[in-house]
């Protein structure tokens, strides 16, 4: 049987782990990067979301220009770039949602005008972040 000297017996009990405190610390520092993290990908997914609701709207009116070059007349709704009227050729596979799952609010307001909208981050028309485009009388 071995016995253990006294210089290793109290080498073993001088180890010590990591304290309660240092633990806390450590996942004090953890959580404050995580959340500065968090606060800058929320930032840039808003961003990327109203950049991708410019680009379809200017997409859409485009092609709701383009309809009226073609049919002489704004389109009654969308869906109506997908399936035309009067033998047109479609002019989009289908018409899709904004970034927020809603569907792009178009209002076609006579002869010579029309209005194409998302209702942006808010979700509801007005309140300023709407991004829309189109034709006015002026």
């Amino acid at each position: 049987m071995r016995t253990i000297s006294e210089q290793t017996r109290r080498a073993i009990l001088d180890q010590r782990g990591m304290t309660l405190i240092e633990i806390m610390i450590v996942l004090t520092i953890l959580a404050s990067l995580s959340a500065m993290i968090g606060v800058f990908v929320v930032g840039a997914l808003k961003n990327s979301k109203i950049k991708q609701a410019e680009t379809e709207v200017e997409r859409y009116a485009s092609f709701v220009e383009q309809f009226y070059v073609l049919a002489d007349e704004w389109p009654d709704s969308l869906s109506d770039l997908a399936s035309p009227p009067g033998g047109l050729a479609p002019l989009v596979e289908r018409v899709g949602k904004d970034p927020w799952g809603n569907e792009y609010q178009y209002r076609k307001g006579g002869d010579r005008n029309y209005e194409l909208c998302s209702n942006g981050p808010d979700e509801s028309s007005g309140g300023g972040d709407d991004i829309c485009a189109g034709q006015h009388d002026d």
